[in-house]
């Protein structure tokens, strides 16, 4: 009845790992965890099924937005 999430952002056209994102992972309207990464990888832990979103955004920019749909 729970996952983990593990994601490690990389750049769009090159192999590098991009560094100094935030990673949000929203449920609704309803922002349940947040995480700073220096190192472009963040992990969520224990998330119930359901439908989720995770923002990427950089220090100027929103990178991307992932829509999860986890179902049993």
């Amino acid at each position: 009845k729970y996952f983990n999430v593990l994601l490690q952002a990389k750049h769009r056209f090159a192999p590098h790992v991009l560094k100094d994102l935030r990673v949000t992972l929203v449920q609704g309207d309803l922002e349940l965890e947040s995480y700073l990464s220096e190192t472009g990888a963040v992990s969520f832990e224990h998330v119930s099924l359901g439908k989720y979103r995770l923002e990427i955004t950089s220090l100027e920019n929103r990178l991307a937005s992932v829509i999860l749909d986890v179902k049993a």
